[in-house]
């Protein structure tokens, strides 16, 4: 104990045990077709508009955002979403030219597709710096001015003086104490030195424009010269890149004014649009969707295993059908007016119809299996989150049964049948949408408001106005007890879920909110206790550890989570001598026996949490 000989008031740290703490259950993971956004990189959002921003807003030959608006309008706060595409799937460009005709930028697409040939490219001069010459100029290559504040080594000025045109020069060196500009080569003879000499630096902005609307804007691109120490990248955003072009001259070249040479564009826009997008939707493949578990570049699904917060995860496309081509009928030919004295100009052709979107395939059910398999067994190897699975497009109950029979997981639960929302992108207003949206958004609900100890059952579904195929009580009856949670209108109550089950067919793991319940428990758990690797294995981190993970379960029985009477009756905690005999604290090993009865007529479910020499894990 410190001795104190002034008085005050001390603080005295006490080193304590950590605690455990509850996790968050409630994010989900979204894998599909998005009009635009990075490709292969889970991107956290909290908002439906976050989404339209980053990805693009609802489109037709996807569910993806469809299913991410359904997650926020049932009361999902945070979820990702990981936007795949194919092979061929690549951004629109448009080159940028000097006036000697050398391409000397490309500006291209923040990411690949389509989207972007509505954008419009702009170059404009600027300049950020202008003075006067004062005095004699101290060299022929040299300057003084008023104030050097906006020259730069590097930069290139624009020198003027009346009745001498303009030229053009490099700063190479800005003495900022004497007020002296120093150029790179002899200034024009033609200046007059005893006279002032008006300078102006030059640069340039690439502006991008949708509609004539100005949305985005990069000042000050080195056009010329180019930099060519900090790689090709130029300029970042969100809509545009601006990059080096590979043909573009290395070492500084005599000044070519871009805008005098209209980029290219054509002397009367002086402007252009990107092109050569491509969304690579036809040459998809479900290794698109799952990522090739061989390779060491994560794509699709795999990418999320780097994403610890996900505790749901949904691939609504790998079900998305081609949408029909849209048939037109020729515009009527007016009829001639027998009064007018000469027959009228035949009217104009009416202009030729857009190129028909690209569509992705009809994945065949084999295929569908395949990414569902993939999903199931990546939320088994990651084992703390769960898979929501969707039935196939107009299956019946005879279809989800066979369906249903394909899997046998407690890290997975299967919804059925598809929902109906109303859809302004449709011409029919509504379409059918794979339901695991709406479920994702519910769960995160009930976790946020109740806890994830609740089952997410008997609640109902925002933005629905029907399901694909309405059950009735005996239908009904034949799947919920093979694990099937029906999505049913109830009259008088709107569109609900009714049922919470998982696709196992061990009773220990018969319902959605226990297996989750003890994934948040077991991660918990794990991720709090990391302290004790490599602390002394003796009986103080035994009893410090019990102390810790009785806490946390004490707190979970007095919110509800876990069933009993007492605290013996719902959790128990075995840390002593009887699990940790010297002979297994002699090779290193810690084991802790935690039982806890979750919130549903059953036994007690038994995880052990080991530590063997430097690393802990917890096996159920």
């Amino acid at each position: 104990m410190p001795l104190y000989t002034t008085p005050g008031v001390y603080f005295e740290r006490v080193d304590e045990t950590p605690a455990v703490s509850a996790l968050r259950t409630d994010v989900a993971a979204f894998v599909g077709i998005a009009e635009r956004g990075p490709v292969d990189q889970p991107t956290r959002l909290t908002s439906w508009q976050q989404f339209s921003g980053a990805f693009g807003g609802l489109v037709r030959t996807g569910y993806l955002g469809y299913a991410v608006n359904a997650f926020f309008e049932n009361g999902g706060a945070v979820c990702y979403v990981v936007r795949v595409a194919g092979y061929d799937a690549t951004s629109a460009s448009v080159d940028v030219v000097d006036g000697a005709g050398t391409p000397v930028l490309r500006v291209e697409a923040s990411s690949p597709g389509t989207w972007a040939h509505t954008l419009e490219v702009r170059i404009v001069r600027s300049s950020t710096a202008a003075a006067a010459s004062v005095g004699t100029p101290p060299a022929e290559d040299a300057l003084r001015i008023a104030s050097v504040a906006g020259f730069t080594a590097g930069a290139w000025v624009q020198l003027a003086q009346p009745g001498v045109p303009a030229t053009m020069g490099v700063v190479g060196a800005v003495d900022a104490a004497q007020g002296i500009l120093t150029f790179d080569a002899p200034l024009d003879a033609a200046l007059d030195p005893a006279g002032p000499v008006s300078l102006e630096t030059v640069e340039f902005a690439i502006r991008g424009f949708e509609s004539g609307l100005l949305v985005e804007d990069h000042p000050l691109v080195p056009v010329l010269p180019l930099d060519t120490g900090g790689g090709p990248l130029l300029a970042d955003g969100p809509l545009l890149r601006i990059l080096r072009h590979p043909l573009a001259p290395v070492e500084l070249a005599p000044f070519h004014d871009p805008v005098a040479a209209d980029l290219g564009f054509g002397a009367e826009s002086r402007a252009a649009l990107l092109t050569g997008g491509h969304d690579g939707l036809a040459s998809l493949t479900r290794e698109d969707f799952t990522g090739d578990p061989g390779a060491e570049e994560r794509r699709g699904l795999r990418t999320l295993e780097l994403v610890d917060e996900v505790s749901l995860v949904a691939i609504p496309d790998i079900l998305v059908r081609p949408l029909p081509p849209v048939e037109t009928d020729p515009l009527p030919q007016p009829q001639p007016d027998p009064c007018l004295p000469c027959a009228s100009e035949p009217p104009a052709a009416p202009p030729a119809p857009p190129p028909p979107a690209e569509q992705p395939p009809l994945f065949s059910p084999a295929d569908v299996f395949a990414v569902q398999s993939a999903l199931v067994q990546h939320c088994e190897q990651q084992a703390d989150r769960v898979a929501l699975l969707d039935p196939p497009f107009d299956a019946d109950v005879g279809d989800v049964e066979s369906w249903r029979a394909r899997f046998d997981s407690k890290y997975a639960a299967l919804y059925y049948p598809w929902v109906l929302v109303y859809d302004a992108t449709s011409s029919s207003l509504v379409r059918a949408l794979p339901p695991s949206g709406h479920v994702a958004g519910v769960c995160a609900r009930v976790d946020l408001s109740v806890g994830v100890h609740h089952a997410p059952a008997n609640e109902e579904l925002s933005w629905a106005v029907g399901v694909g195929i309405e059950l009735d009580a005996e239908r009904h009856g034949l799947l919920n007890p093979l694990g099937v949670n029906c999505i049913r209108p109830i009259p008088g109550r709107g569109i609900r879920i009714v049922g919470a089950r998982t696709v196992s067919s061990d009773p220990s793991w018969r319902f959605l909110n226990v297996r989750r319940l003890m994934c948040m428990i077991e991660e918990a758990v794990e991720e709090s206790v990391q302290w004790a690797v490599f602390e002394p294995n003796n009986p103080a981190l035994q009893d410090s550890l019990a102390v810790s993970i009785r806490s946390f379960l004490d707190e979970l029985w007095e919110r509800g989570a876990l069933v009993g009477d007492t605290r013996d009756d719902a959790f128990f905690i075995k840390c002593d001598d009887d699990t940790n005999p010297p002979s297994e604290t002699a090779n290193g090993r810690l084991l802790v026996l935690v039982g806890v009865a979750p919130v549903r007529p059953a036994e007690f479910v038994i995880f052990r949490i080991g530590r063997t020499h430097d690393e802990l894990e917890v096996i159920e």
